[in-house]
């Protein structure tokens, strides 16, 4: 009779530990789901930092207002799997390392670009065969002072890949529900 009374307090204190843990972890979910909501939380596909501590970058360039393009495309409201794209931006450079993780490119501004995550494995799946050396160009919009890829074209083979459509929404995520 002990041993049942102490089972099931035991069983019941696992279960409250369990059902703690779950509301733990969803509010969380939720916090991290409002800051992606303010264009922060996610992981990030590219970041871009200076090769040289003692290089200094000014805001303005590493958010790319000096690089942008000038054709402004309409992004989707904040709280949508898309992006608030609001211009396109190129940049180039040569890759100087790259592995099954993360392409690592040294952009011609002596920037360091890295890009991972799903962004690179899609990109893979994709077949881009770049090597190290290779002259890359990335096109993509800033999130922030995240550089997401939404482009990458090998300049020195003639090969291109797309990861975002033109509103910045990434096609690994499949067509979702809006088909109606």
């Amino acid at each position: 009779m002990v041993k049942k009374v102490i089972l099931s307090f035991a069983l019941v204190g696992f279960i409250g530990i369990l059902v703690v843990g779950a509301v733990l972890r969803t509010q969380n979910k939720t916090d991290q789901v409002s800051e992606s909501q303010d264009g922060q939380g996610r992981g990030r596909s590219a970041q871009t930092t200076p090769v040289n501590e003692d290089e200094h970058v000014s805001t303005r360039q590493q958010r790319g207002q000096g690089n942008r393009d000038q054709t402004n495309e309409p992004g989707a409201s904040p709280g949508t799997d898309e992006a608030a794209v609001e211009a396109r931006v190129t940049r180039e450079g040569t890759v100087i390392a790259l592995d099954e993780e993360m392409l690592t490119i040294l952009l011609d501004d002596g920037e360091t670009l890295v890009v991972e995550g799903r962004a690179w494995s899609f990109s893979q799946e994709q077949s881009l065969a770049v090597a190290i050396g290779d002259h890359l160009g990335l096109t993509g919009f800033y999130e922030g002072n995240t550089f997401e890829v939404g482009q990458i074209d090998d300049i020195t083979t003639n090969q291109t890949v797309v990861l975002r459509e033109g509103s910045g929404r990434p096609l690994w995520s499949g067509r979702g529900r809006r088909d109606a």
